[in-house]
């Protein structure tokens, strides 16, 4: 893999700091297809600013006709999710990594 600055931001205003001072920063909310396609070489990002342990970007609410996925939200929290939304009931048959992003409301 290339050199790759880590970050690991407490709040979203340091995220978007974090995300702002890097050439190529990318988002690590999950890792698992960004992990790999970075030893393949695919991708090549100056920084990774890691998002995991920010407060309120996990998890699946609906609010009149919006449906929010937060960014860290895992497949598992989709497929048991509650929420009687058409979109969310989408969404929870398709969690495969490349298909969660066709989600959208």
């Amino acid at each position: 893999m290339y050199p790759t600055k880590y970050h690991k931001p407490a709040s979203i205003a340091e995220a978007v700091a974090a995300l702002s001072s890097g050439e190529d920063a990318m988002l690590l909310a999950g890792g698992q297809t960004l992990i790999g396609t970075m030893k393949n070489h695919l991708a090549a990002p100056s920084d990774l600013v890691d998002i995991r342990q920010i407060d309120g970007m996990s998890g699946v609410s609906s609010e009149g006709d919006t449906l929010r996925i937060g960014a860290t939200t895992t497949h598992a929290e989709v497929a048991h999710c509650r929420i009687p939304d058409p979109a969310c009931q989408r969404c929870k048959r398709r969690t495969k990594p490349f298909d969660i992003g066709i989600c959208r409301h």
